[in-house]
């Protein structure tokens, strides 16, 4: 029993031969030395010039994805800068038979209705209101109501405007008779141009014989001067877009070519015309290269 117990002592893994001897490499495996993994061994040239080809394509990576970066950027730089600078002195038009401005629109303007307390015109010290659909001006008090911060109105329910000195004192009612206001609009917008003006699409008249003036009925292309009085009418003609130009004292106004109103690649064709606020003429033409622009 003795012997066997050494013998089996001898056996054991702690007992064969160390690290890198003979038997070690095969001490719990069945495999054979031919079996075994044998792993290419590289020259440290080749070594160095693996990792330099890696770190190139990394850098080429790298640069490409600020390139992509950096035009992406520009991209959208140019594409805010033009929406800004488009907006800045243009009205958007063009809906159904009516003049409109563009429909977008951001959060709207809460007023309290309150005579007393109107809203400040931009670029002037003077005040507006906006006189609402079937509520007098004495009692049209004490309420909240939505103005549309691009139209200046409230949507769908504006007959008139009513404009306030400096001291909220009212100084004038733009329509002696209440129509039908869809925007008001005033500019130009930079500093440098002007004399400002205001400028509106409403409707006077009954056009459609319904016996209401509303949403339903012809609207024109109004201008007038800031206190809302000297109301012109600028042109009975549906309006594409227009334009402030020269020093801020015309309007460069497109309207779009009946015959091909669905066709884009004709509306180089399209009416032009060239409003002066001060003299009240307007000048037309076919060739928008004729038009002298700041």
């Amino acid at each position: 029993m003795n012997n066997r117990m050494k013998q089996n002592r001898n056996l054991r893994p702690s007992k064969r031969q160390k690290f890198k001897e003979n038997n070690r490499e095969a001490i719990y495996s069945s495999s054979s030395k031919e079996d075994k993994l044998s792993l290419k061994e590289f020259s440290d040239f080749q070594v160095r010039k693996a990792i330099a080809k890696i770190r190139e394509e990394a850098k080429s990576k790298k640069r490409s994805e600020l390139i992509l970066t950096t035009v992406l950027i520009g991209i959208v730089g140019l594409f805010f800068t033009y929406a800004i600078f488009s907006k800045e002195n243009t009205v958007k038009t063009n809906t159904g038979d009516n003049t409109v401005v563009d429909s977008d629109t951001s959060s709207p303007i809460l007023w309290n209705g309150k005579l007393s307390e109107p809203l400040l015109l931009p670029f002037l010290e003077l005040y507006y209101a906006p006189k609402i659909e079937n509520l007098d001006s004495i009692v049209q008090i004490g309420k909240k109501v939505k103005i549309n911060s691009r139209t200046m109105v409230v949507d769908s329910s504006t007959t008139n405007i009513l404009f306030f000195d400096s001291n909220c004192k009212l100084i004038h009612q733009l329509l002696e008779e209440d129509g039908f206001i869809t925007w008001m609009y005033v500019g130009p917008v930079e500093e440098n141009l002007g004399p400002k003006r205001n400028l509106f699409a409403l409707a006077k008249d009954d056009t459609n014989n319904d016996g209401l003036i509303n949403l339903k009925d012809k609207a024109y292309l109004y201008i007038s001067n800031p206190d809302g009085k000297d109301l012109t009418k600028v042109t009975e003609r549906r309006i594409e877009s227009m334009r402030w130009i020269g020093s801020g004292n015309k309007l460069l106004i497109e309207f779009p070519n009946q015959d091909d109103f669905f066709n884009q690649k004709k509306q180089k064709d399209s009416l032009y015309g060239i409003f002066n606020t001060e003299t009240k003429i307007m000048r037309l033409t076919n060739q928008k290269e004729e038009i002298t622009l700041p």
